[in-house]
């Protein structure tokens, strides 16, 4: 599977699992943004880590 179908269902997956929680839970929009920004600045802080930890190896192996 490419790159931009797998793009497409993630974006169709998270339509379908924020309409369902709107449905079921009666949660606002507001409420939806701010958890989705949450994880959005969890997958940011998460991926500099591990950017710098890559980074950190590389720089051990050059030292060697």
């Amino acid at each position: 599977m490419d790159i931009d179908t797998q793009t497409d269902l993630l974006t169709n997956d998270l339509c379908n699992l924020i309409n369902r929680y709107k449905e079921e839970f009666d949660l606002n929009d507001q409420t939806i943004i701010g958890v989705l920004e949450f994880v959005k600045y969890d997958l940011l802080a998460t991926s500099v880590i591990e950017l710098e930890l890559e980074d950190d190896d590389d720089e051990d192996l050059e030292e060697v």
